[in-house]
């Protein structure tokens, strides 16, 4: 019987010992949840929100395709921004956001996509073709926001910030296929909020919770102060 008894005991603490093996292979960063989960924040109409927040920044991106020199790109991105916050400015936190749809050109990151240089001129040294534009030289930058494929939305949630994001992962294919995504939270009055999406930064949840997690172990909240402000969900 004791025999027994002690067998009963070394299952349970085996169970216990499990469970919390698998707690610690948990990121203490986020937590996702299945787009098909029963605990969703965001609706069906937050989605549709979403959907019509991606396609207002397309649209400005698709409607914006112009001439510029390689020198041009802080312009270009400042029109294209005033543009963005003219036509979704009060679903942007503070109305802040920084587009980077036309630089960076000048490597392979990708966002040779949308900027095509149609004279050939990159600058040339000692036979070798650089990845940097000849001062003045004429791009286009060019946008087609057919070539943009959504793919399946999911929640992640930011245990220590108190905000469960929409993240929706898309692939542009263009001359390279662009793998990225839209990110939203959501406010407690229920409003969408975009907080980043492909050439455009508002914030980034990732960091802000990595920032919290560090300033909670030492007994900060700068952090979570200033997130809470916005009153995500």
């Amino acid at each position: 019987m004791k025999n027994m008894s002690l067998m009963a005991l070394v299952f349970v603490l085996l169970l216990v010992l499990g469970a919390c093996s698998n707690d610690s292979n948990t990121s203490i960063l986020s937590k996702e949840t299945n787009s098909n989960s029963n605990e969703k924040v965001f609706s069906s109409d937050d989605m549709n929100a979403a959907r019509h927040l991606i396609d207002e920044v397309l649209t400005v991106y698709e409607e914006e395709q112009q001439n510029f020199t390689s020198s041009e790109d802080d312009e270009v991105n400042d029109k294209v921004e005033n543009m963005i916050i003219e036509r979704i400015g009060e679903s942007i936190p503070d109305r802040d956001v920084s587009v980077g749809i036309a630089d960076d050109h000048d490597n392979t990151s990708g966002k040779d996509d949308f900027v095509e240089d149609p004279n050939d001129c990159r600058e040339e040294t000692d036979g070798m073709i650089s990845e940097v534009y000849e001062r003045g030289c004429k791009l286009n930058l060019v946008f087609d926001k057919s070539k943009v494929l959504l793919d399946e939305w999911k929640e992640v949630n930011y245990p220590t910030i108190n905000v469960t994001a929409l993240i929706i992962p898309f692939k542009y294919e263009g001359k390279d296929t662009i793998d990225t995504e839209f990110v939203f939270a959501k406010t407690i009055d229920g409003e969408v909020q975009l907080l980043r999406g492909l050439g455009l930064r508002v914030m980034n949840l990732e960091n802000e919770e990595e920032d919290a997690v560090e300033e909670k172990q030492n007994g900060e909240t700068k952090t979570i102060d200033k997130i809470s402000e916005y009153k995500f969900r």
